[in-house]
């Protein structure tokens, strides 16, 4: 932090503060009272023997609260002047967006307490959030729980989480939650409160189908996304980078070297042969035709003399 100008900043004893650039160039500070609290910052840079031009521009730079005598919405130059670049960031225009978000979502979160009966409504009307709540039941519940239970060794129940977030800023109301953030923040999980009770409980009810979804999930093991977890386990805990796979398809069993990368991902539905080595592609392709093979087929992957996956239920 830059004493000097800091103290500059606290006083009223110089209308200006000079400085030079780190890459050459004079700079002049100047600072306009916005309100009792607030100053605007503004610099203008020189490339001449003169501080001060008529030819350069004066640029905004951030603002000062003698409140509390700390800099924010700090841009350009000031970067430069002050040095502490990691303490400014922490009030750029962003960085107070992003804290008065988890502000408000957290008193929010608070009210309601993951209990939809804190809620005034029971029921969607707003044809946008029907269209999303039916896009979660057709699609995105089955998908978002397929994820979960490939990733997770358990599953947690998703809670109430706020989705509020913040309207772009305008000096006036970056002003008021500098000189009041907890005030601001409760006015504005209020209105949320307030204004918001059927996109709350369109949370209540995405969390319900993802619940149904795991659940579905869980409780069929013949889906064979059982069996694609146990092999995106078994190759987890290998660094292998090929593997040996053998299948049983359409009767045939079939052994061939591929590519170990696509078996620690989710392959949704099937394999892709791409990564079979291509002497061994050609031979899928003459039993096979050109098809991919699916976890169930799977009856065996070794890396050397090494088992890394075996199924339970060998066709």
């Amino acid at each position: 932090m830059n004493q000097e100008f800091m103290k500059w900043l606290a006083s009223d004893d110089a209308p200006f503060f000079f400085f030079e650039g780190r890459y050459g160039g004079n700079g002049t500070v100047v600072k306009m009272k916005k309100t009792d609290s607030l100053y605007y910052l503004f610099c203008q840079m020189s490339y001449g023997k003169e501080w001060l031009s008529s030819c350069d521009k004066f640029e905004y730079i951030g603002l000062y609260c003698i409140k509390d005598n700390r800099l924010y919405d700090a841009r350009g130059r000031l970067f430069e002047i002050d040095g502490d670049e990691e303490l400014l960031k922490r009030t750029t225009a962003k960085a107070l967006k992003e804290d008065l978000q988890q502000r408000v979502r957290k008193k929010v979160e608070a009210v309601i307490g993951n209990d939809r009966k804190n809620l005034k409504v029971s029921e969607l009307t707003d044809m946008s959030l029907l269209w999303e709540i039916n896009r979660t039941r057709e699609y995105r519940a089955a998908n978002d729980a397929r994820i979960q239970f490939l990733k997770n060794d358990s599953y947690t129940p998703p809670v109430f989480q706020c989705s509020y977030t913040p309207d772009e800023w305008t000096d006036e109301s970056m002003m008021s939650y500098i000189l009041d953030p907890d005030g601001y923040a409760e006015n504005k999980a209020q209105s949320f409160i307030d204004n918001y009770q059927q996109d709350m409980l369109l949370c209540f009810l995405i969390n319900d189908e993802l619940n149904k979804a795991y659940k579905a999930i869980w409780e069929n093991v013949n889906d064979p996304v059982h069996i694609v977890k146990k092999i995106m386990l078994a190759m987890k805990n290998s660094t292998a980078k090929t593997v040996n796979v053998t299948i049983v398809k359409n009767g045939v069993e079939f052994t061939f070297k591929t590519d170990a990368h696509e078996l620690r991902m989710d392959c949704k539905s099937s394999y892709s042969t791409w990564d079979i080595i291509a002497a061994d592609r050609r031979r899928f392709k003459d039993l096979f035709g050109p098809h991919t093979y699916y976890p169930q087929e799977i009856i065996r992957i070794t890396y050397g003399k090494k088992v890394l996956y075996e199924a339970e239920n060998k066709q």
